[in-house]
């Protein structure tokens, strides 16, 4: 019997909540196993919250060459005396694991899959040769996230329906910010259209730009039942979009040349994509156009 289980799942919180389905089916295919996530800080708050999780380690990511930390980690790991190890994330960094700390432990990564046309294609692939059934995965619930957040709202003024607009993105991924949100919520409140601007730490700077109400630095409950709150969602690749279309809001996701639309899974359900070859040149007044004619 498989008694304890680590998943390993690093990354953005897109790739986070794209993999949320995933843990879910893990959990009901293993149901009496306990399941331990590996992770990075930024996701402690949150999936220490998830119901299908019982515990969590963090990995702080340091170089290896860093013999203190990754010491640190390898006794938190190796006393966790988990059974089975399944790999989501599949790099250097956890190949290392592999071969250095957990050596002994029976190890499902996705190494031997012949790329799909996405990661999240070949991590199915790598569960379903585990014989684990995929349900969640391609549609997941995750209805624990959200908080109320009508208080919230009512203190910002925030009343009936309105459209979330999400700007922004990690720092390291600026180039997906497509610039003319502030001209876009211009055209919506013109048209007497509630809107909502979201922002996190890394997009304090755009407040200014926007004329409307702004909420920032949310918690991910909070962010979470914003969205779920809101009638329509329109923003950028980005973890947030990637929230809101899992939440299954109906919505628009803008996408730029670096990351086409067809290579990740936010586009689902009630979530569709505008996608160019230039985010520059793509015009406020289309994208409204679609928000329209959604």
């Amino acid at each position: 019997m498989i008694k304890k289980i680590l998943i390993i799942k690093h990354g953005a919180l897109g790739d986070m909540i794209q993999a949320d389905g995933m843990f879910q089916d893990i959990r009901k295919a293993y149901s009496k196993s306990k399941i331990i996530l590996l992770t990075t800080k930024p996701y402690e708050e949150l999936y220490n919250a998830a119901p299908f999780i019982d515990e969590i380690i963090i990995d702080e990511r340091k170089s290896i060459w860093r013999i203190k930390e990754i010491f640190s980690l390898a006794c938190k790991l190796r006393n966790s005396k988990v059974d089975l190890v399944i790999d989501l994330q599949n790099s250097k960094r956890t190949r290392y694991y592999k071969k250095i700390i957990l050596n002994k432990i029976k190890w499902n990564d996705t190494s031997n899959i012949i790329d799909h046309d996405s990661g999240f294609q070949t991590q199915l692939m790598l569960l379903r040769n585990m014989g684990i059934k995929i349900k969640f995965s391609q549609a997941p619930n995750i209805q624990w996230i959200p908080k109320d957040v009508s208080q919230l709202l009512k203190g910002h003024n925030i009343k009936g329906k309105f459209v979330v607009l999400i700007p922004g993105s990690s720092k390291k991924n600026q180039i997906k910010r497509w610039p003319y949100f502030p001209e876009l919520e211009q055209l919506l409140i013109k048209n007497k259209i509630s809107v909502l601007t979201l922002l996190g730490k890394e997009e304090r700077n755009l407040e200014v730009s926007f004329r409307g109400p702004v909420l920032k630095n949310l918690s991910w409950f909070e962010l979470a039942g914003c969205l779920n709150e809101s009638a329509f969602v329109i923003g950028n690749d980005s973890g947030p979009t990637f929230l809101a279309s899992y939440l299954n809001k109906n919505g628009l996701a803008i996408f730029g040349p670096k990351n086409p639309s067809k290579l990740t899974a936010l586009i689902r359900g009630s979530f569709k994509a505008i996608e160019t070859n230039n985010l520059e040149k793509l015009n406020p007044s289309d994208v409204y156009k679609s928000f329209k004619n959604f």
